[in-house]
């Protein structure tokens, strides 16, 4: 039976510029060597803007200040399914400190795709570029993306 868990995903823009986590500091990582949005789990009680807020905090020592509820993605991986709420965030404060899950970088948004990534992320990233609320669900096999439904409201 996989193990079904819910979370935040955030995308912090500045101008033409994405901040993303390259993960490769902690052992046993589904991510390890994947650059990704910041987020992570939700805690029992927490709404998922409160998550959102908490996991930039602790993750990048940034305030959310301002942040847009895009969509609802579902990512089904051998042993777990995650239900991410996507968040395209685009207004904070403070400075961005270290990271103790990896390295943080403000990548250019026309580079995002070229970066080690989930090959679900392109699909996000584009989805994010339009106005729409969407809800997607995809299925990986290892770090290949062997199904995908997207639906923009």
């Amino acid at each position: 039976m996989k193990k079904q868990n819910q979370g935040v995903l955030g995308f912090i823009k500045k101008r033409n510029k994405t901040l993303m986590l390259y993960r490769n500091k902690k052992i046993n990582d589904l991510h390890k060597g994947k650059w990704l949005g910041i987020g992570g789990g939700i805690e029992v009680g927490e709404s998922p803007e409160e998550a959102l807020s908490r996991e930039v905090k602790e993750e990048t020592g940034l305030l959310v200040q301002n942040a847009y509820f895009r969509g609802l993605a579902i990512f089904v991986h051998e042993k777990v399914v995650w239900y991410g709420y996507v968040f395209l965030v685009n207004r904070y404060s403070g400075q961005i400190q270290k990271c103790k899950e990896g390295e943080l970088k403000w990548i250019e948004n026309n580079n995002l795709c070229k970066l080690n990534i989930w090959p679900s992320y392109e699909h996000i990233f584009a989805l994010l570029e339009k106005p729409n609320f969407f809800t997607a669900k995809f299925v990986h096999s290892g770090s290949k993306l062997i199904d995908f439904t997207i639906n923009k409201y």
